[in-house]
């Protein structure tokens, strides 16, 4: 048999105990910030099997950096966008330019990333693999300026390829996201308007493109993770 245990949680680099009063009450914080929001913070801060430092003030940080600035509203601006431009219903483009490709070519890589990782417990690090590629779906935003597109009429042939190829790096971000933050995944997923179950989705075939058919309907979504005041 093999047990594997998580390395301490210090405060401060000491350990927590009575003696030293410093304790922190785990359900307190989780009714605070939110269940999903927490656990990430703990998955994304400890590597697996070493001590980890705690405090209150890196929680906060970490979830206005990580969750509400860059998941939150990647997932807001976009889903805002299909609605507004297009009132949430996108068709398969027929044609991709190569900033498409590259944005298709950093789905896959993430993709085996994340398993690569998982395989060796290494959470954390599966965690910065997915928000790398965050990150590269909101440089993709950026550099195809869809708000630039939609002010051009013969440019809507381009501007839904690029918020349709937006939606489907949002689907397997998604996916990625369920087992660290499941409850925060289903509200995007129902979202995103995806007829298939999440629960039945497979890492290894979630990169095939072109998986938001052309009943999917996207909806608006409230802030997931509404930035916190420390």
């Amino acid at each position: 048999n093999h047990l594997n245990v998580h390395g301490y949680w210090n405060i401060d680099k000491n350990k927590i105990s009575k003696s030293l009063g410093n304790i922190i009450k785990p359900l307190s914080l989780k009714d605070k910030y939110g269940l999903d929001a927490f656990r990430y913070f703990l998955m994304r801060e400890m590597v697996f099997g070493l001590d980890a430092n705690f405090s209150e003030s890196a929680l906060v940080n970490r979830l206005n950096s990580d969750l509400a600035n860059d998941l939150g509203n990647l997932v807001s601006r976009s889903l805002a966008m299909v609605i507004k431009y297009f009132k949430g219903a996108l068709h398969k483009p027929s044609g991709h330019l190569e900033i498409d490709e590259r944005l298709r070519s950093d789905a896959s890589k993430t993709v085996e990333g994340v398993i690569n990782q998982m395989d060796q417990l290494a959470f954390s690090k599966a965690l910065i693999v997915i928000w790398g590629f965050i990150a590269a779906v909101n440089k993709y935003i950026d550099e195809s300026t869809p708000w630039t597109l939609a002010k051009k009429e013969d440019q809507t042939g381009r501007l839904n390829a690029v918020l349709y190829n937006i939606v489907d790096a949002l689907r397997v971000i998604t996916v990625l996201l369920f087992p660290f933050m499941p409850s925060t995944a289903e509200k995007i997923w129902a979202s995103l308007g995806i007829k298939e179950d999440l629960h039945t989705q497979r890492l290894d075939d979630i990169t095939e493109w072109g998986k938001i058919g052309e009943s999917t309907t996207v909806s608006k979504i409230e802030p997931i993770f509404p930035r916190v005041e420390g």
